[in-house]
């Protein structure tokens, strides 16, 4: 979802709002009563949406780092190895068993494979440690 149709939600949030204000809800009882409606209506929406990108970009982490594993299945290069390890960098591993698998198993292609060079090998390690990933000898 691009951020003019974000703006366009957050103005429709804004109306909303508005609207119950001006009783146009016919809300019985005082303006405050309607105001307080029309506030939860205008906090729940925007961190409803920020609740979603959030998990969005989470699930996007989860399969780059797949597709970088999958890519070493076909045979490990160096190249490879080091598109995963800038995959692995670009932001936080998320914190899910299925991505610490997932990186786990990508070592164990590395580590086995004979056409990655020593220093890959050790560069891949320690990038793996170094962002938390246990079980790496």
């Amino acid at each position: 979802m691009n951020s003019t149709l974000s703006f366009i939600l957050l103005l429709a949030y804004i109306a909303i709002a508005i609207w119950i204000y001006n009783d146009g809800a016919n809300l019985t009882g005082n303006k405050n009563e309607a105001l307080g409606v029309g506030f939860i209506a205008l906090i729940a929406g925007p961190i409803g949406w920020l609740a979603y990108f959030i998990k969005r970009k989470e699930l996007h982490r989860m399969y780059e780092i797949k597709q970088g594993t999958l890519s070493l299945q076909n045979g490990a290069t160096d190249g490879k190895v080091e598109n995963l390890i800038s995959i692995i960098n670009h932001g936080p591993i998320p914190n899910k068993p299925e991505a610490w698998n997932t990186l786990r198993a990508a070592y164990n292609l590395v580590r086995k494979s004979k056409n990655v060079s020593n220093t890959k090998k050790e560069r891949f390690a320690v990038v793996l440690q170094s962002n938390g990933v246990s079980g790496i000898y």
